[in-house]
């Protein structure tokens, strides 16, 4: 006979019992995890073990069950926004050592636990949104971190949290930040997540991780797929993606899978059931997982997280195409979004009203048969990008589809990720304008909000549309073609 332990933390045992105890404990740990690991596959937060919260600290393996009596003993209490029947926690990654921009937020997700229904939302925010960070001015919401590690090293995700309480008009009093190396060391600790890849997918430009090294090709394929660290990481990361696949929106969606596909093994019984396990996982979570979560909290949200809902998930995405409530836009060169109605009202509402809109994410567009071209549609293709020759390949195929090509250049800016088309023609051709933004996989833009005026913004910046260089009466739609459509050129 093994003399080994052996707990069942799965097995039903009365209250009180000891054995009860290290089966809360544990749920606690693995809550956390998946806390933690929801955004594992963003960028670094930090080096291994530096400037850890005491939480975390106290989640080294040898630690663990020496916790036990003190987190048993502590008072009940409530989460914050458990009262209120929402509660909130902001899950970040950023570059870290190593990478270009190390201390700019790359995912941005706004995790929320309902506990009356025991439903999850997941709300994605992209990372070019603008917002009014205090002492700075309107800024990409993905620079708050920056600014505040800069003045005070530490505060980064607490200032980026009020920030966001703003923009959203949520209270959010929970946050996690984290690295990716940590995420494949936790992916593989599991022996991989099995996700469900909706279509296939090339990336002929994902970055390798020496930055001074040509981009790699990576490809998915559609089906069942148990994927690695590696894999599950170049999955969520990937953003030049053909077959739909690189925009913002459509990676987002992928982050998300990953998140409950690691949520699912956690709460399996191989893991539930196995105290290696878990200790090999909560080893690996303290040394690469910032939180201000407090050990007393622990046990509340392992209690949330056993009664969640299977099919009890909400996923939603602040898209400026598909939610229509922001608009893209140029500011001093940088690609930037902002609320499409003069303020953020309509945002803080879907964040508001999350739970009572329950469903999947929006469907994407390559479900529905693409709209035929109106006739003596005019485009002016501006190249924004410096891929030598894009515009006028990109005219060639465009041609062949139907359209009519205006005049073809190169936009002020060769900076652009993502490909945006300004609609001109005030709305005169909506199936062709649809059908253009599929093709291109791109942005809609009528024009910038006329509450962005100059007055509004720190003197350092400004904002404009880009003005077509053949002239307004010439032309419908003003396409600036950003990275984001390179790949998509040979299938059009």
């Amino acid at each position: 006979m093994s003399d080994k332990p052996k707990i069942d933390f799965l097995a039903p045992v009365a209250h009180g019992h000891p054995r009860y105890a290290r089966r809360r404990i544990a749920r606690a740990l693995l809550f956390i995890i998946v806390l933690s690991t929801a955004g594992l596959f963003t960028l670094a937060a930090a080096a291994p073990g530096e400037n850890l919260t005491p939480i975390l600290q106290e989640l080294s393996p040898r630690a663990v069950f020496a916790s036990v009596g003190r987190l048993i003993l502590s008072p009940e209490r409530r989460l914050k926004g458990e009262a209120a029947d929402r509660i909130n926690v902001l899950i970040l990654g950023i570059g870290g050592a190593g990478h270009d921009g190390p201390l700019l937020t790359d995912t941005i997700l706004l995790a929320s636990l309902k506990p009356s229904t025991h439903e999850l939302s997941l709300l994605s925010i992209p990372r070019d949104l603008l917002a009014d960070v205090p002492g700075y001015g309107w800024r990409r919401i993905n620079s708050v971190n920056a600014y505040a590690e800069t003045n005070s090293p530490g505060s980064g995700a607490a200032e980026t949290a009020r920030v966001l309480e703003n923009v959203l008009g949520v209270t959010i009093p929970y946050y996690v930040r984290v690295d990716f190396a940590g995420f494949k060391k936790f992916i593989d600790a599991l022996g991989g997540v099995l996700v469900y890849i909706d279509r296939s997918f090339t990336d002929n430009e994902y970055p390798t991780a020496n930055p001074d090294e040509p981009p790699q090709t990576v490809s998915f394929a559609a089906g069942w797929q148990r994927l690695t660290g590696e894999r599950a990481l170049i999955y969520s990361r990937s953003r030049h993606g053909s077959n739909f696949e690189g925009s913002d929106f459509a990676r987002s969606r992928r982050q998300q899978k990953i998140i409950l596909a690691v949520k699912e093994e956690l709460m399996s019984a191989g893991v539930l059931a196995n105290p290696g396990k878990i200790m090999e996982l909560s080893g690996i979570a303290a040394n690469h997982v910032q939180t201000n979560i407090e050990p007393w909290e622990l046990l509340s949200f392992a209690s949330l997280a056993r009664a969640q809902k299977p099919n009890g998930v909400i996923r939603r995405t602040l898209d400026p195409e598909l939610s229509g409530l922001l608009v893209p836009a140029m500011a001093n060169g940088a690609y930037v979004l902002l609320p499409a109605n003069g303020n953020f009202e309509a945002v803080r509402a879907l964040a508001r009203d999350i739970f009572n809109s329950p469903g999947a994410e929006n469907s994407s567009s390559e479900s529905s048969p693409l709209p035929a071209a109106g006739a003596a549609v005019r485009l002016e293709l501006q190249n924004g990008t410096t891929l030598s020759g894009f515009a006028a390949r990109a005219a060639e195929n465009l041609r062949q589809k139907g359209f009519a090509i205006s005049y073809i250049g190169n936009a002020a800016s060769r900076s652009y990720e993502r490909t945006v088309i300004y609609d001109l023609s005030g709305g005169k051709h909506p199936e062709a304008l649809t059908r253009l933004r599929t093709l291109l996989d791109a942005d809609v833009s009528a024009t910038i909000p006329e509450w962005f005026a100059d007055d509004s913004l720190p003197p350092s910046l400004t904002a404009s549309v880009p003005e077509p260089q053949g002239g307004r009466h010439s032309t419908d739609f003003l396409v600036i073609l950003g990275q984001s459509s390179a790949s998509l050129l040979s299938t059009l």
